[in-house]
């Protein structure tokens, strides 16, 4: 299997480099329709739809890379590397939420309340998500000949 070296020196398998380009592809798809929700619920608050579709397309790739890095890091058991690749993908994966929480103007208390339960439970899907690609995969890393 040809390796592509990243700029940290570690190899990855183009299938590694494929699975990543895939995971970051469909989070990019992803932000569009998050952008349709922000413009049909909270367009009325003062949220741009068109400044968070920017934002969140911006943040989505990279936070699609990292997201696959630590699963890839974690299961190489190179906590290095999962500390640095968390960091990003935590500052990617906040940011169109922050600009959202920042925008909103004069809305109701249900509204707030709604937006910190959904970005909750968003972040614990991530991280719920993201250690479960770490298990799957250690599992097959074991049961691979060495």
């Amino acid at each position: 299997m040809v390796a592509a070296k990243r700029d940290d020196g570690a190899k990855q398998s183009r299938r590694e480099i494929l699975g990543e380009r895939i995971w970051a592809g469909l989070l990019v798809l992803y932000s569009t329709g998050a952008a349709f929700l922000v413009w049909k619920t909270l367009s009325q608050y003062g949220v741009n739809p068109v400044a968070f579709l920017i934002i969140d397309m911006v943040t989505s790739w990279p936070y699609g890379i990292s997201t696959a890095r630590i699963v890839v890091n974690a299961v190489r058991r190179q906590w290095h590397e999962v500390r640095k690749w968390a960091w990003v993908a935590a500052a990617t994966f906040i940011a169109p939420d922050v600009y959202v929480l920042a925008s909103a103007n004069h809305a109701p208390r249900r509204v707030y309340l709604f937006l910190i339960v959904v970005i909750s439970a968003l972040i614990i899907s991530a991280v719920l998500s993201v250690l479960l690609q770490i298990r799957s995969k250690s599992k097959l890393e074991d049961r691979a000949p060495n």
